[in-house]
């Protein structure tokens, strides 16, 4: 028996030993487990990692760490979106049941992402919010992404209210694969579309970590119907390292392109592209990722994450001098860079800035965005092409081509077939990019009259042309952006409008109906005004494109003056240097300071302060010197005596002293009385006259100088 107990103690030992080692190998395994699926995640080899997580979650279903990237790896997956939102709301739960750290902010803030990327903006936002008001967890997320995130959700609520019918499709078969595609250019001229795609090549047959390829140049030649299968290109132009397209030349024989976190350039001779070199002048020990050149090649815009910038990731430029030298990089500034990442800029011909943004008013991860141009490095406010052309994941390397008709951009979609696709849109349908605007306008000297349109963004003036017959005229715009239009006609005066043209289901947009009204000689004609921007003593693009037009009118007018009634806000000091910037403005279109007058004034709730704007200067000296040399009253009478039963014109009431007062009536020779009414304005008076018929006789000369608010009083109704 005692062998036997012995045997059985032994046999005992060895099953528990067995035992003991086996759960060991087992906890062994699964921290292996996990350790890979987090080297997975974090080498960007999504699919890989969702099996290993998948795994894991079963066998672990209460541990919120695997839920969380889980969850993170379905929602970095397009196709499967939908997928994350129960999984980190599990991870949310788990955590929360234990205690709120930083795993609880990072599973929450994900499940935020989650709702946004499926279009549950209201949820998102609540998420979002949740984490801001906390104040603990600032530490965890900075409170500028939540509240980005929060703005980017609010924008794509109003975005999903517009109506566009822009159709999104495929930029053609074998282009996108299960693989990342992006960057796509088309060299109009030779009729080749290129792109750079992750797929294998004859380079290398072994995946990254990230469990795609290196990066390579793909082009299709889509003029020949024979040959419409991609190809990447041969070396040099491509390697077993990561080569990616950026821009090509309109003749097709110069490119740039990214490899190794720089730009390098390349020149094609015969038919074959040398072997890319750095392209110096934009080289820095940082990484410059993406580039375009202008037509002329002239300036280069470039995305960097050099120190220095206003983000993360900024867009700079450089100019080449006559001598051929490339100036230093600048930053193109706050208006196109914000403290969030900016990258994939593409000039256009027409000197348009497109480029890709997660700051401004983007709707959800990076958005494209245009920006008008003039050719001199100095951009309007970026406008979002909204949806359909962006989502809410990210929207990058947008190109266009040069008639606009037709442009292809990356984006992360569930519709596309990997990780990233490109995609196109067709423009060439005119009511889908292009709004017609109608209107008609007409004179009193039964002439044509001149419509000048411009693009209040760039200023750039791209319509200009006279009526047609009955006045009646047309023209098209682009979608999405501001107009100012100027009507004009010889001997008239100017109107000035400005309308928007929003992507809509209406084709046509009628701007109105318009009678210029003819200058008559000698007399105060008519009211115009321009506002300052809010908090501002600057011009803005609206005003300058106004004072143009204000300025064509002076010079073709030359005995006309300006009295010019601009709103100021009360936030910006007295308004003196607005007043100044308008004076200094006119002057450097040629108008003389002694033809402009400015008075500011809040012209929405002082319009019955405004008395006149232009004056014929000329004309008004003999009509004035009427009234003033033959009237009776003694001008030293105008200031003392009795008033009962004495009358006068009053020519007009205001709330303040006119700052130019003496300037605008000094052709009363110094005549002119203000006096305080019982109602507190203050009241410009002329003359007085015992007889009330008198004053009748010298109102009718008044009236016809255009004081049509002139009227008749008695100086005792005056304090």
């Amino acid at each position: 028996m005692l062998h036997n107990s012995i045997k059985k103690k032994t046999k005992m030992r060895k099953i528990l030993f067995f035992t003991i080692l086996t759960l060991g190998s087992v906890l062994i395994g699964f921290s292996q487990s996990a350790k890979k699926a987090e080297k997975l995640l974090l080498m960007g080899n999504i699919p890989e990692a969702i099996k290993a997580y998948e795994r894991l979650v079963e066998k672990e279903p209460n541990k919120g760490e695997y839920h969380m990237n889980l969850g993170e790896c379905y929602l970095r997956t397009p196709q499967i979106h939908d997928l994350a939102i129960p999984v980190l709301q599990k991870a949310v739960s788990i955590f929360n049941q234990k205690h709120k750290n930083e795993a609880y902010v990072n599973a929450k803030f994900l499940l935020g992402e989650a709702y946004q990327v499926n279009y549950m903006f209201d949820d998102a936002i609540q998420v979002f919010n949740e984490l801001v008001i906390n104040k603990e967890y600032k530490k965890y997320k900075s409170v500028d992404i939540l509240e980005n995130e929060i703005r980017a959700c609010e924008a794509a609520k109003e975005e999903f209210k517009k109506k566009k019918k822009l159709k999104i499709v495929s930029p053609g078969e074998g282009i996108n694969t299960e693989f990342t595609q992006h960057s796509p250019f088309y060299i109009e001229d030779k009729g080749i579309f290129i792109y750079t795609s992750k797929e294998k090549t004859e380079f290398r047959d072994d995946k990254t970590d990230d469990g795609e390829y290196d990066e390579n140049i793909f082009f299709i030649n889509i003029n020949n119907e024979n040959d419409r299968e991609p190809d990447p290109y041969s070396k040099p132009l491509n390697s077993k390292d990561n080569e990616a397209d950026c821009w090509v030349s309109k003749d097709g024989t110069f490119m740039l392109l990214y490899k190794d976190g720089d730009i390098y350039q390349s020149e094609m001779t015969g038919n074959n592209w040398s072997k890319p070199v750095r392209f110096k002048a934009v080289d820095s020990k940082y990484n410059e990722m993406h580039a375009s050149m202008n037509q002329d090649m002239t300036v280069c815009y470039f995305s960097s994450d050099r120190p220095g910038g206003k983000g993360g990731k900024d867009i700079y430029y450089i100019k080449k001098s006559k001598s051929g030298k490339w100036s230093d990089a600048k930053n193109l500034g706050k208006k196109i860079n914000t403290k969030f990442d900016e990258e994939s800029p593409f000039i256009h011909e027409d000197g348009t800035l497109y480029f890709s943004s997660n700051g401004h008013n983007s709707i959800g991860g990076y958005d494209i965005f245009s920006a008008a141009g003039n050719g001199t490095g100095k951009f309007a406010k970026p406008l979002n092409l909204g949806m359909p052309v962006n989502s809410v994941e990210d929207d990058l390397f947008y190109f266009v081509t040069s008639d606009n008709k037709i442009a292809y951009f990356m984006s992360k979609r569930p519709e596309g077939k990997g990780r990233g696709d490109i995609f196109k849109v067709n423009y060439a349908d005119s009511s889908l990019y292009y709004l017609t605007v109608t209107g008609n306008a007409t004179n009193e000297n039964q002439t044509t009259c001149n419509v000048n349109v411009s693009n209040i963004e760039n200023k750039l003036r791209f319509y200009n042309s006279p009526t047609g017959s009955g006045g009646d005229f047309s023209f098209n715009v682009k979608r999405d952006q501001n107009y100012f239009t100027a009507l004009e006609s010889d001997d008239c005066f100017f109107e000035a409008l400005t309308f928007s043209a929003p992507y809509s289901s209406d084709y046509v947009k009628d701007i109105g109906t318009f009678k210029l009204q003819k200058i008559n000689k000698g007399r105060i004609h008519k009211i115009y005004s321009m506002d300052f921007d809010d908090n501002s003593d600057e011009l803005n693009n609206e005003n300058e494109l106004f004072l143009n037009t204000m300025a064509r009118f002076l010079n073709k007018n030359s005995d006309l003056v300006i009295n010019l009634y601009a709103s100021k806000d009360a936030n910006v000091s007295d308004g003196k240097k607005q007043k100044q910037e308008i004076i200094n403005y006119l002057k450097s279109q040629g108008i003389t300071e002694k033809r402009i007058f400015v008075d500011l004034l809040d012209y929405n709730s002082n319009k019955e302060d405004i008395l006149v704007t232009v004056l014929d200067r000329q004309s008004a000296d003999n009509a004035f010197s009427e009234v003033v040399d033959n009237n009776n009253t003694n001008a030293d009478d105008l200031n003392s005596g009795s008033i009962n039963g004495v009358y006068t014109i009053q020519l007009g009431a205001f709330k303040r002293k006119l700052s130019n007062n003496n300037k605008f009536f000094k052709d009363f020779r110094g005549k002119v009385k203000i006096r305080i009414g019982s109602d507190g304005l203050y009241h410009y008076t002329y003359g007085k006259y015992k007889y009330k018929a008198d004053a009748e006789k010298y109102l009718v000369t008044v009236y016809k100088m255009g004081f049509t608010d002139g009227f008749i009083r008695e100086l005792d109704w005056y304090k």
